[in-house]
């Protein structure tokens, strides 16, 4: 089910039962569709995952491309992505997998990855600047196009393990 240019969900959506959040943005936060962020304290989205005890999110606009609202994400607006006010996330808690445009590097299948303070998915090396992060998803098809759009997008799943890199 293809849903837009940057995030495609493979697995697990739609779902009656899907955890999931409409919230706004914190304040100067771009938030774009396809990274991944967190909810602070007022419920606000936050980018990226640096503590164990945030649950990683994946933003999308209420799939403006399927006709359902009909509106393109705008990353600048705190509230508009779906009709009822809001930029929606699904939650890595659920049983989900999907492609996003949202990464750095040439990730291939297995590699573990994390989202630092741009939201987006990075591969964790062996390498001090990997020190401390959690990871969030592990990747289950490497880099590759994305059927009907030909977008460069990596397939994942969450790793609710709350493991942080050494």
């Amino acid at each position: 089910m293809s849903l837009s240019l940057k995030l495609n969900f493979i697995k697990g959506w739609p779902n009656p039962h899907i955890d999931e959040f409409i919230g706004k943005a914190a304040a100067n936060v771009a938030v774009d569709e396809g990274k991944i962020a967190h909810r602070d304290a007022s419920g606000n989205w936050v980018l990226g995952v640096s503590a164990v005890n945030q649950t990683p999110y994946v933003l999308w606009n209420g799939a403006a491309r399927d006709g359902d609202h009909g509106a393109s994400f705008d990353k600048t607006a705190g509230t508009q992505q779906v009709s009822w006010g809001g930029i929606q996330g699904v939650s890595h808690n659920n049983a989900i997998e999907y492609e996003t445009a949202q990464y750095a590097g040439t990730p291939v299948f297995g590699d573990s990855l994390y989202a630092d303070t741009d939201g987006v998915l990075k591969i964790c090396a062996g390498s001090a600047s990997v020190s401390g992060k959690v990871i969030i998803a592990t990747v289950t098809k490497g880099v590759h196009a994305a059927p009907g759009s030909g977008v460069n997008m990596v397939t994942v799943v969450p790793d609710n393990s709350k493991r942080v890199t050494a």
